[in-house]
């Protein structure tokens, strides 16, 4: 992975991108007591038009299809319902469709 350490601020991001092109980004908090996961996607909110993995052809997607892959995304195979399923943890489970925070985010680095 490779450090980016980010401007004015005392935090590291780490990225890389997968043979099948999805990109990671890893941002260690050595302060805090709790876990956060996020999952983003340059797909969604204003980005409705995409070129699927394998294709030269674009496609375009009706508003709302990001929110709602977000919660298909969580299902079990196994038909329990996705905040039952975490909630076993004391997982808080949340699904949200933004583009501010992912740009900010990316100014960063």
């Amino acid at each position: 992975m490779k450090k980016h350490d980010l401007k004015n601020m005392d935090i590291s991001v780490y990225t890389e991108t997968l043979s099948n092109g999805l990109e990671i980004y890893l941002v260690p908090y050595t302060k805090v007591k709790r876990y956060y996961i996020s999952y983003g996607t340059k797909f969604g909110s204003l980005i409705t038009d995409f070129t699927p993995y394998g294709s030269k052809e674009e496609c375009h997607v009706p508003n709302g299809v990001a929110h709602f892959l977000e919660h298909k995304m969580f299902e079990q195979a196994s038909g329990e319902d996705p905040y039952d399923f975490f909630g076993k943890t004391g997982t808080y489970v949340n699904a949200s469709t933004g583009f501010e925070a992912f740009k900010i985010f990316i100014k960063l680095c």
